[in-house]
């Protein structure tokens, strides 16, 4: 996480250190989530820092730009791993070409197109009631 629009980051690891808690985010190809631990008398703080974090990420540039360089340097190491490569070209020919699941590797150039606004618009469009589990 790199804060919410109400909240910088460094307040929000704040608030979850008091509690001696514990929160972390991951997203992978197929689900976003957002993991807290913390004890049931913090059940109403925790779950509020959890909400603004769905609710209102921030995605300053800077953070963008270093995960940009952490995406591609993440794609070289594939590269260089036969079990990675496998995984990849197997599901190419398993789901096709078009598919999400058949895409190749990106490019630089494809990584470096993915803008602050396209990344902020993603949550808009998904992170809903209606989309969670």
């Amino acid at each position: 996480s790199e804060g919410t629009t109400k909240r910088e980051k460094a307040k929000i690891d704040e608030a979850v250190d008091a509690t001696g808690g514990t929160m972390s985010a991951g997203a992978g190809s197929e689900l976003t989530a957002l993991n807290a631990s913390f004890l049931s008398k913090d059940l109403d703080t925790m779950m509020g820092i959890l909400a603004e974090e769905a609710m209102f990420p921030a995605f300053p540039e800077d953070a963008i730009t270093k995960l940009n360089g952490q995406v591609k340097q993440g794609v070289r190491a594939e590269k260089g791993q036969p079990q990675a490569l496998a995984n990849r070209l197997g599901a190419r020919l398993l789901f096709g070409e078009n598919s999400a699941y058949g895409r190749g590797f990106p490019t630089d150039s494809q990584i470096d197109a993915v803008k602050r606004a396209d990344v902020e618009a993603f949550p808009k469009a998904h992170y809903l009631p209606n989309n969670a589990m």
